[in-house]
């Protein structure tokens, strides 16, 4: 059975203290035309930028036919 990796890359920009209540998320899957679903939304095939609430938990699930999906739960972060 094949796999799905999930890499996850997070912006971070600076002192929290001055930054926005969201920051950017991005996500690349491989093989890249897995689906990929952020907080129930999805986003695209492959990569997909999305932007997320500061200090709120995201799922991440990443799912191709014949392989078997890749899930990620992240808390709290920021």
């Amino acid at each position: 059975m094949k796999y799905l990796l999930i890499a996850l890359l997070v912006t971070l920009t600076g002192c929290s203290a001055l930054a926005g209540k969201t920051q950017q998320m991005s996500v690349t899957t491989e093989p890249d035309d897995a689906v990929i679903t952020i907080n129930g939304h999805r986003l695209g095939k492959g990569h997909a930028v999305s932007e997320v609430k500061r200090d709120s938990s995201v799922s991440i699930t990443a799912s191709k036919k014949g392989c078997r999906s890749h899930y990620e739960h992240i808390r709290g972060w920021s």
